[in-house]
């Protein structure tokens, strides 16, 4: 009779962390216009002095591990839609049941196309806000009700 100590071992396997894949140009304009538009709600909406505890609160998918195999070095934005939403807010953030992931090069991206988008509407709009690292007007998006 075998000893059960003898068997070898089954290995599991070494979870290989996966890069953000890439989206297309058509995909990197729509969510620009979203963010314009407010059809979309990305995590550099949070406060800085928020992030990492509110993160996995605001994009339930985080805290439930659904992206536990991204190579985080490749990530450069989460965003969400507003269809997504729960109808629960918590410290002033909304609460999203699906999210999304962009990859670093493609958030640089979307945020140079909203810079873009958004002087371009104040330009016509005749107005000129100051627009920091496409996070002006963030805090007031955070917190509307749609």
């Amino acid at each position: 009779m075998e000893d059960q100590n003898d068997k070898p071992e089954a290995e599991e396997p070494e979870e290989k962390f996966m890069p953000v894949p890439a989206k297309t140009p058509e995909e990197l304009k729509e969510i620009a216009m979203g963010l314009i538009e407010n059809r979309y709600f990305c995590d550099l909406q949070l406060k800085q002095s928020d992030y990492v505890d509110m993160l996995p609160h605001v994009f339930i998918p985080i805290a439930l591990g659904a992206f536990r195999t991204v190579d985080l070095k490749t990530l450069g934005m989460i965003y969400a839609s507003w269809d997504d939403r729960l109808d629960r807010a918590i410290n002033g953030y909304p609460i999203f049941h699906a999210c999304h992931l962009l990859n670093t090069e493609d958030a640089a991206k979307v945020m140079e196309m909203y810079q873009r988008m958004r002087a371009a509407m104040e330009d016509v709009a005749g107005e000129k806000k100051e627009v920091k690292d496409g996070k002006e007007g963030s805090e007031a998006a955070a917190g509307e009700e749609h």
